[in-house]
C-alpha cells in the first residue's frame, strides 16, 4: 500500500511538470500565429482544432490499448514537437501538415491524460481504503491548476525574451522588413510619420493585402524568434520525455476500487475540465458526479473506458460511435439542444477572435508583435480569476441573467472596436479589450457546460459531447476565417453569433420545462440510448 502511494504521488509530480510544460510551450505559441504568420498560423490553427476534434472523438481508445497511458502521452507530446519546430521555417507546406499532426497529438494527450487521471485516482483510493470521488477531485484540481499557470507562463516567457533580446532592432521575419531603431531625428520623425500612417490601417480597417506594410512596425528579430521557439521546443521535448517516467497504473487495482465503491467512476463520459486551452478555470469535478460540469473543449474530448479497458479497442470504439450517433439523435428529438447550439458555438467563436483576429488587427498592427506577450498575460490571469468567480456570479444572478450581461459585454467590445481607432499611444485601451475578453471567455467557458449539466439531466454524455463539438466546430471556424476574411467581416460574424446565440439560448432555457420542448411528446426527457 505504502508503495502504491509513493508511485501515485509520484507519478502525478511528473504528470504536473509535464502538462505544465505543454501548455506553456503551446498556449503562447497559438496566440503568436495570427500576427506571426499571418493566414497560413490561423489556416493552421483551423486544421488543428479540425483534426484535434476528429482524433478525440474516435482514436484515443485504439492508441492507448496498443501503446499504454505513458507512452501515448510520449507521442503525444511529440506531436507538439513537430509543430513548434515547423515555426522555424513556417511556410504552408511545413505548418499546416505539423498542425494536423498537433492536432492528432491533442486528442491523444487530453484523452489519455484523463484516463491516466481517473486511473491514478482510483488506485490512490484503493491503497488508503477511501471512496475514489474524493481523490478524484482532488487530483483533477491540483494537475489542470498546473495547466492554467501554464498557458500564463509561457506568456510571460515570450515577454521577456522579447524585451531583452529585441536589442532595439529587427530583421525579416516571415514577410517583415527590416527596421532599426539606430537612426538620426529625422529619420526617426519619418519613421513615426510613416507609423502613424500605419495605424490607420489597423482595428477593423486592416486588410491582409497589406499586411506586409504594417508589419513595417517595430517586430522581433530572427534570432530572437529562433530563440523562443528554441525555449518552447525544448520544453516540448522534456514533457515527451518526462511522460516516459510514470509509473504504469494498474488498471485491475482500479477496478476492484470502482467495484468496491459500487460504482466505476470512469464508466460515465470521462470530463474534459475547463483549463485550455486552454487553460482557464481554477474549479474540478469529479466524472460521475450530479454536479459535474459537462465538458468543454479546451482540455480534452472524452470517452467511456469500459471494464476491458485492457482486452482490446473494440468496445471502445463501438462506445465512441455511440456517442456520437446518440448526440445527433439528441439534435433530432429535443428541441432545446437544437436552441443551444449557436451559443455553444460562440464559446470557440469568442476564443478564436480574440487570440487571432484581435492579436493581429489591432494589437500587433498599432502596438508591435512584443505587445501581445505583455496582452496575452492579462488574458490568461484575467482568464483564471473570471472562470473561478463565474461560479459566484452564477450563484447571485442566475443562468439566464450571467449570459445576458456575458452577452451585453460582447456586443459593447464589438461596438468599441468599430468606432475606435487604435493608436499606440492608447495602450491601456488594448489592455483593457483584451481583460474583457478573457471575462467573458471565462465565464462562457465555464458556464456553460453548466447550464447543458443541469437542462439535460439524463443524456449528460451526449450534451457533454455536444458542448464539445460545437465549441471545436467555432474554433476551428474563426480561425480559418480570420486568415481570409477582413476583420471587419470576422467582427460582424462574432457579433452576430453573439446576440442570436444568446436569443436561441434564452428561448431554450424557456421552454426546457415545457411540453413543446420534444418534437415528440411521447419522447419527453428521453434517456438516449443506442
Amino acid at each position: 500500500m505504502a508503495d502504491d502511494l509513493s508511485r501515485c504521488k509520484r507519478s502525478a509530480a511528473i504528470l504536473c511538470l509535464a502538462l505544465y510544460l505543454m501548455q506553456t510551450s503551446f498556449g503562447a505559441l497559438e496566440g503568436l500565429q495570427s500576427s506571426l504568420n499571418h493566414s497560413t498560423g490561423t489556416t493552421a490553427l483551423a486544421l488543428l482544432y479540425i483534426s484535434y476534434l476528429l482524433t478525440s472523438l474516435f482514436l484515443p481508445p485504439l492508441i492507448i490499448t496498443r501503446l499504454e497511458c505513458r507512452k501515448t502521452l510520449s507521442l503525444a507530446a511529440l506531436c507538439y514537437s513537430i509543430y513548434i519546430a515547423a515555426n522555424f521555417y513556417p511556410k504552408p507546406y511545413t505548418l499546416l501538415p505539423a498542425a494536423i499532426i498537433n492536432g492528432f497529438g491533442a486528442g491523444l494527450l487530453w484523452s489519455t491524460a484523463v484516463v491516466y487521471i481517473n486511473r491514478l485516482s482510483a488506485t490512490y483510493a484503493c491503497a488508503r481504503n477511501q471512496n475514489e470521488d474524493k481523490y478524484t477531485k482532488h487530483f483533477f484540481s491540483i494537475i489542470y491548476s498546473f495547466v492554467n499557470l501554464g498557458s500564463c507562463s509561457g506568456a510571460v516567457i515570450m515577454s521577456v525574451i522579447f524585451n531583452r533580446l529585441s536589442n532595439n532592432s529587427v530583421s525579416p521575419v516571415g514577410n517583415t522588413y527590416n527596421v532599426t531603431f539606430s537612426m538620426g531625428n529625422d529619420s526617426l520623425s519619418n519613421f513615426n510619420n510613416a507609423s502613424n500612417m500605419l495605424q490607420k490601417n489597423c482595428g477593423f480597417h486592416y486588410t491582409h493585402d497589406n499586411s506586409n506594410e504594417v508589419s513595417d512596425r517595430p517586430t522581433i528579430s530572427t534570432s530572437t524568434l529562433y530563440v523562443l521557439l528554441s525555449v518552447y521546443l525544448f520544453f516540448s521535448l522534456l514533457a515527451s520525455f518526462l511522460y516516459l517516467l510514470l509509473s504504469d497504473i494498474d488498471d485491475k487495482k482500479a477496478s476492484n476500487t470502482e467495484n468496491s465503491n459500487g460504482k466505476n467512476p470512469a464508466e460515465e463520459n470521462t470530463q474534459i475540465l475547463s483549463t485550455g486551452s486552454d487553460e482557464n478555470a481554477n474549479r474540478v469535478q469529479a466524472p460521475n458526479n450530479s454536479d459535474t460540469k459537462t465538458p468543454s473543449l479546451d482540455e480534452t474530448m472524452s470517452y467511456k473506458e469500459s471494464d476491458t479497458f485492457s482486452d482490446g479497442s473494440a468496445n471502445f470504439s463501438e462506445s465512441n460511435f455511440s456517442l456520437v450517433k446518440s448526440t445527433l439523435v439528441l439534435l433530432l428529438t429535443d428541441k432545446v439542444a437544437l436552441l443551444f447550439v449557436i451559443h455553444t458555438l460562440n464559446t470557440g467563436i469568442l476564443k478564436a477572435f480574440s487570440r487571432a483576429t484581435f492579436n493581429e488587427a489591432w494589437v500587433s498592427c498599432s502596438l508591435g508583435i512584443e505587445y501581445v506577450g505583455h496582452t496575452m498575460i492579462l488574458y490568461s490571469s484575467t482568464l483564471t480569476v473570471s472562470s473561478f468567480l463565474s461560479a459566484q456570479m452564477l450563484r447571485l444572478l442566475g443562468t439566464k441573467l450571467l449570459f445576458g450581461l456575458t452577452m451585453a459585454l460582447e456586443v459593447t467590445i464589438c461596438i468599441t472596436l468599430l468606432v475606435w481607432k487604435p493608436r499606440s499611444e492608447d495602450a491601456a485601451i488594448f489592455f483593457l479589450i483584451t481583460a474583457l475578453f478573457a471575462t467573458c471567455y471565462g465565464v462562457v467557458k465555464t458556464q456553460v457546460p453548466s447550464a447543458y449539466c443541469s437542462t439535460f439531466s439524463k443524456t449528460k454524455k451526449q450534451a457533454g459531447a455536444l458542448v464539445c463539438i460545437m465549441e471545436g466546430l467555432g474554433l476551428s471556424l474563426m480561425f480559418g476565417l480570420s486568415g481570409s476574411v477582413e476583420p471587419f467581416g470576422s467582427l460582424i460574424l462574432f457579433f452576430s453569433v453573439s446576440v442570436v446565440g444568446y436569443g436561441l439560448f434564452l428561448f431554450g432555457y424557456i421552454i426546457q420545462t415545457k411540453d413543446i420542448r420534444y418534437w415528440k411528446v411521447k419522447d419527453a426527457n428521453p434517456a438516449i440510448k443506442l
